[in-house]
């Protein structure tokens, strides 16, 4: 129990270390194509800690799960910076940012 938050810690790391190169990746690649790659990286890290039977396994799995997150929201805010003007850019974050809140604070209690 004494290495439980590495578990957290193994997401967070991950989630904050993979911002920039999905934002490059999606600029040489296409958004659809990484933010496929992103959606398939949630995919394995979901299997991968769902099945763990070590550390390791378990951490490998937040591991890919942050790198997924990381692209996801990345990839979510350039898309909809791509299709609106700076204006309504500014709104949309506005109101991207209050949703993901509203969502880390009332997820937990309602998924348990």
């Amino acid at each position: 129990m004494d290495q439980l938050n590495w578990i957290v810690t193994a997401y967070t790391l991950t989630s904050t270390a993979f911002i920039p190169a999905f934002g490059q990746l999606a600029d040489v690649f296409g958004r659809h194509i990484v933010l496929q790659l992103a959606v398939f990286l949630t995919l394995v890290g979901s299997t991968l800690c769902a099945a763990a039977q070590t550390w390791g396994m378990l951490l490998l799995g937040r591991a890919l799960q942050g790198m997924s997150c990381a692209g996801i929201m990345n990839l979510v805010l350039i898309i909809l910076a791509d299709k609106v003007s700076l204006k309504e850019n500014a709104k949309n974050n506005s109101i991207f940012a209050f949703i993901s809140g509203l969502g880390y604070a009332i997820g937990p209690e309602v998924g348990g």
